[in-house]
């Protein structure tokens, strides 16, 4: 491969990345603070895991 700009993967959103992969990286809040990135099947899989870690919190 000469350049990597003609790398496929340079070439896709992260919406199609996740696709590709086959699973969603998101980042996570408690009570307004930032805990982490998370990655997961679905964001509401990762969600439910926090809420298993925290007792609350949300993804996007």
């Amino acid at each position: 491969m000469n350049n990597m700009k003609n790398f496929a993967a340079q070439q896709l959103s992260k919406k199609e990345m996740n696709n590709v992969k086959g699973g969603t990286r998101v980042d996570c809040y408690v009570e307004g603070q930032w805990v982490g990135q998370f990655e997961g099947k679905t964001k509401e899989d990762v969600e439910q895991y926090i809420h298993s870690l925290y007792g609350s919190g949300y993804c996007d």
